[in-house]
């Protein structure tokens, strides 16, 4: 049996979601939606397509777009399905097990179920100064005193602005920074207890 997971969280999601300079936040025009979908599908094939050379990129019509904070269920939910029992995650991560024999058509259901689901790409634009200001606040006064109320040594936070700076830069401060070496069961208890994005955001 083999143990797949799709994704890690939605909170890990929301901070790789862009790595270059922050834009404006506001609502991608219809044009560049379109756009940012298809590029984001034609990398996922080209990750297939790597792995299974001699596949042929089926034709899927995209049904909607998903926000971000829904995609797991809805995921999990389209693979299910095509036949393969996937399990939503307390931190908000998909996970399936299955046989290694199945893991083209996994991967392939995979895909199609993207192409379908696709999240939607303004979940993918870059938070704006104002907003990441409010995550640090949210961080100090709820995440942080959870986290240190659990055991756990949560990292020296960094000053407003340099958190804001350094947010997408891959080395930004991170509350759950200490965690990677918990049990499962305790990861998830500590995601349930403590979520890694506030309400709503």
């Amino acid at each position: 049996m083999i143990n797949l997971a799709i994704v890690v969280s939605l909170g890990a999601a929301l901070a790789a979601c862009s790595s270059q300079a922050l834009p404006d936040s506001s609502p991608a025009p219809s044009h560049a939606r379109e756009s940012l979908a298809r590029t984001e599908l034609n990398k996922e094939w080209a990750k297939f397509a790597s792995v299974y050379p001699d596949a042929h990129r089926p034709k899927v019509d995209r049904i909607r777009f998903v926000a971000l904070v829904d995609w797991p269920d809805t995921f999990g939910r389209c693979l299910t399905e095509f036949g393969f029992a996937a399990t939503i995650t307390p931190d908000g991560g998909v996970t399936y097990s299955g046989n290694v024999a199945q893991q083209q058509a996994f991967d392939l259901a995979g895909f199609e179920c993207r192409s379908m689901y696709p999240v939607d790409p303004e979940s993918s634009i870059p938070l704006d100064g104002e907003r990441l200001s409010s995550l640090y606040d949210d961080y100090l006064n709820r995440l942080v005193p959870c986290l240190e109320k659990r055991g756990v040594v949560v990292p020296e936070p960094p000053t407003r602005q340099l958190f804001i700076e350094s947010y997408y830069s891959g080395n930004g401060w991170e509350p759950y920074a200490n965690t990677s070496d918990l049990p499962q069961d305790q990861w998830y208890k500590l995601n349930k207890d403590c979520p890694q994005t506030p309400p709503g955001f």
